[in-house]
């Protein structure tokens, strides 16, 4: 069975981890939010949870958007890797720069274009930068029919090295 784990579901978690069930993943999520009962509860930007056992898949969509710094922002990066797989796919999306939806909300505080996640697989310079490395499997903007665009990237994770 394929081990996902879902940062930031949102509303409706409960039901996408069944959905997820009978497509044959085993889905874990952390949120914030206790309303919407998450596994975990907890702030990605204080904890993280140490898993037992690696994921094939992590999505995180819609949060990397609220991380309040640069520091937060490299270990929330490392702490994902880390409970990626060897092979396993970290899969993101993020409000597009230009789209208001990206400006709206007063708690965005990090703006993402097309480039915004190449460190961590187009860097020639990760290792110096501490920075985790996946290969690239999709970068695009994605534009929705209410006319909103987000940022979607696909990661996949390569090597085992260690965060230094």
């Amino acid at each position: 069975m394929i081990k996902k784990l879902t940062i930031g579901p949102g509303p409706g978690w409960k039901d996408q981890k069944q959905r997820d069930l009978e497509n044959g993943k085993e889905s874990v999520a952390i949120d914030i939010i206790p309303e919407f009962e998450p596994d975990y509860c907890l702030d990605i930007e204080e904890d993280f949870p140490l898993f037992k056992e690696d994921f094939d898949e992590v999505e995180i969509h819609h949060c990397l958007e609220h991380i309040s710094s640069n520091k937060i922002f490299r270990r929330i990066m490392w702490d994902i890797w880390n409970a990626l797989k060897v092979g396993g796919t970290l899969d993101i999306c993020v409000p597009y720069w230009k789209c208001p939806s990206a400006v709206e909300c007063f708690e965005h505080v990090r703006f993402f274009n097309e480039n915004s996640f190449m460190n961590f697989y187009s860097n020639p310079y990760h290792k110096e930068m501490s920075l985790p490395y996946f290969d690239l499997v999709i970068n695009e903007v994605r534009q929705h029919g209410n006319g909103s665009q987000e940022v979607h990237v696909c990661m996949r994770k390569v090597c085992m090295r260690k965060k230094i």
